[in-house]
């Protein structure tokens, strides 16, 4: 089973790799557009949301909608001692600094003034969960960490994953660990999962 995974990991790796610059940011906008569009954005008041890499869907500069239309915005710290992430409000993105991995995360040097703030998981009403391939049912592939399976498993809210059409399969042979999105949101539209 984990071959199988590390193989559509790879697979999907250079399949989201070979998309050009310009069509990643024509379907990113086109992604954007249909979450900002769902009830479940328009309901959110917190939203926690990754920090794109490489060929990643993006997302950081979508982020400044975020806060101007008032949402509170999250971005997760990687604690690689306990294999989690940690949630922390910012109040611009220019408290993002590069952390674990090579992806920005917000700066805890802001915690005394108050532009970061550490968020408990409850108060999140969305998380945006990043993954190199997405099956027709809900479930991810991401970098084989486990940090956003480790966090999603007693995460009440609503997750939603953002993938390009190109990284979508069958299925990604999920085992107990795997948490599914409850929504999936592509270029060519968005997804609800029973």
């Amino acid at each position: 089973m984990n071959g199988q995974k590390e193989e559509l990991r790879k697979h999907y790796r250079e399949i989201r790799d070979e998309i050009s610059a310009g069509s990643r940011a024509i379907k990113s906008v086109a992604i954007w557009k249909h979450f900002f569009d769902t009830p479940e954005y328009k309901n959110a008041k917190t939203i926690m949301v990754y920090s794109d890499i490489k060929s990643e869907v993006r997302t950081n500069l979508f982020a400044e909608r975020l806060f101007a239309d008032g949402k509170r915005t999250v971005f997760p710290v990687c604690d690689k001692e306990n294999n989690n992430l940690i949630p922390y409000e910012i109040d611009n993105s220019s408290r993002l600094k590069m952390g674990t991995f090579g992806v920005l995360e917000p700066s805890t040097d802001f915690l005394p003034e108050g532009s970061v703030k550490k968020v408990e998981k409850n108060e999140i009403d969305i998380v945006v969960v990043p993954g190199v391939a997405f099956d027709i049912s809900g479930y991810r592939i991401g970098y084989g960490k486990g940090y956003y399976d480790q966090f999603l498993k007693d995460y009440k809210g609503i997750k939603i994953g953002f993938s390009y059409t190109d990284c979508i399969c069958y299925s990604v042979f999920p085992t107990e660990k795997d948490i599914p999105m409850d929504m999936l949101i592509t270029e060519a539209g968005c997804e609800r999962f029973e």
